[in-house]
C-alpha cells in the first residue's frame, strides 16, 4: 500500500511536512515546490500517480489549507504537538529548553516511555561522543505507527557538526544537567536519574560506546571523509570517551 507521508519524508524534514499548503502542490505539472524550513533552498519533488489521487481525494474531502496536516493525520500521524506541548512547558516555566524536559514530555505522550525514554537518552548520549551538538527541540518527534500506539520516531540528523565548525565550543544544543559544554560522566549519571533511568543502566549504555570505541575508528577510517577530518573526528570521539569512561 502506497504510503504518502513516508514519500514525503524522503525528502523533507518533518518541519516541512506539518508546513506544506495546498499552494506548494502542481497537480498539471504533478510536482510539490518547498521552500526548505532549515535551509532556504526550493526542493522540487515529482508526484507519482498514487500521490496524486491521495491529495485529490484529501483536498475533496476537506478544506484546511495545510497539506501537512492532512499528511500527518491521516497516516502514522507523526505528533508535532509533542513538540508544542514541550515548548508550552518551557515558556510557562520560564525555563530554558533541556533534555530533561524532553523526556518529561515523551513520559507524558509514549505508550512505552520507559524505552523511550532510554532509547532518548542513548541519542543524546551518543550525540555527545560523536561531536553532533546540533541535536535541537526539532530533532525529536513522536508518531503513531499503529492506532493507539504512541512512539519516538527513528532518529535523524545524527552528524558530527563539532569538527565542521570547531569555533562553536558548546558540546549539545540544549542543556543536560543544566550546562552545554564540559560534561562529565556524572552529568549523563544526574541527568539519568532526573529522567527516571537506573544508574546500572546508564553506566551500561556508557560501557557500550567505550567498548565501541575501536569500531567507531574503524568505521570513521572508512569514511569519505578527507584525512584531515577523519583525524580530528577520532579524535574528538576519543577524547569524549575517555572523559566519561571512569
Amino acid at each position: 500500500m502506497y504510503d504518502l507521508q513516508n514519500d514525503f519524508l524522503k525528502y523533507l524534514r518533518v518541519s516541512d511536512v506539518i508546513t506544506l499548503e495546498w499552494s506548494h502542490v502542481n497537480f498539471e505539472e504533478r510536482k510539490l515546490t518547498k521552500q526548505i524550513v532549515k535551509t532556504k533552498n526550493t526542493l522540487r519533488i515529482p508526484l507519482c500517480d498514487e500521490a496524486i489521487d491521495i491529495l485529490v481525494k484529501y483536498r475533496e474531502e476537506n478544506k484546511n489549507p495545510r497539506l501537512g496536516h492532512l499528511s500527518i493525520m491521516a497516516t502514522e500521524k507523526v505528533y508535532a504537538k509533542f513538540l508544542d506541548k514541550t515548548l508550552d512547558m518551557a515558556i510557562a516555566d520560564k525555563m530554558p529548553f533541556s533534555y530533561e524536559r524532553i523526556a518529561k514530555a515523551i513520559s507524558q505522550y509514549s505508550s512505552m516511555p520507559k524505552m523511550d525514554i532510554v532509547n532518548f537518552f542513548e541519542i543524546v548520549l551518543f550525540s555527545w561522543i560523536t561531536g553532533n551538538n546540533d541535536m535541537h527541540l526539532k530533532n525529536f518527534s513522536m508518531y503513531e505507527p499503529q492506532e493507539g500506539m504512541i512512539r519516538m520516531t527513528p532518529t535523524y540528523d545524527l552528524l558530527n557538526a563539532a569538527i565542521l565548525n570547531p569555533k562553536d565550543d558548546e558540546e549539545l544544543a540544549l542543556t543536560l544537567d543544566g550546562r552545554k559544554k564540559h560534561l562529565k560522566r556524572s552529568d549523563f549519571i544526574s541527568a539519568g536519574e532526573i529522567m527516571g533511568i537506573d544508574t546500572k543502566i546508564v553506566d551500561r549504555l556508557i560501557g557500550k560506546y567505550v567498548r565501541l570505541q575501536s569500531e567507531m575508528t574503524e568505521f570513521i577510517g572508512q569514511s569519505f571523509l578527507d584525512d584531515d577530518l577523519k583525524s580530528k573526528y577520532i579524535e574528538l570521539v576519543s577524547e569524549r570517551i575517555d572523559r566519561i569512561n571512569g
